[in-house]
């Protein structure tokens, strides 16, 4: 799916709602008769370092809230987030990596439903407990945008 302005859904319909509250503009998107009714996708400004879904260009994390780059993911490189916003999260789930056993939970984008990181709910290594409520997004289904520059992969 593409999007071609912030105010066009997956379905290619102009969004009805787009409210500015401070920073941050929340556009409600109706998926009458596709999904489960109505959901909030969260936008940050233009002017923000913003990283996207590479696919659909939905906004996921802010520059401000990357804690590390030292991660590997599924696909390769990965992010280490304190805060992202339009995914969802699946089930619980027991994962054995290379810094030991954590309980995580796939994350999804909400808009075009790719897999793209986990968070971390239990890691039972004592040296590992920083991880715990943080987010890793996968640097290759990435793009960053914003902060005065053009678009581009992560």
């Amino acid at each position: 799916p593409q999007h071609s302005s912030p105010n066009t859904c997956l379905w290619s319909r102009p969004l009805p709602n787009a409210i500015s509250c401070g920073r941050v503009v929340f556009t409600l998107l109706a998926a009458t008769g596709l999904e489960m009714g109505r959901f909030f996708q969260r936008y940050y400004d233009d002017d923000e370092a913003v990283y996207k879904c590479s696919g659909c260009r939905t906004h996921f994390a802010q520059y401000k809230d990357l804690l590390s780059t030292n991660f590997r993911g599924r696909t390769g490189n990965a992010l280490l987030f304190n805060q992202v916003v339009n995914v969802t999260a699946g089930p619980l789930e027991q994962s054995v990596m290379t810094t030991g056993l954590h309980t995580i939970r796939c994350l999804y984008c909400v808009v075009c439903e790719e897999r793209v990181g986990w968070k971390y709910e239990v890691a039972f290594e004592e040296d590992q407990k920083y991880k715990e409520g943080r987010f890793i997004l996968e640097e290759g289904l990435l793009s960053t945008a914003g902060a005065g520059g053009g678009e581009s992969e992560a």
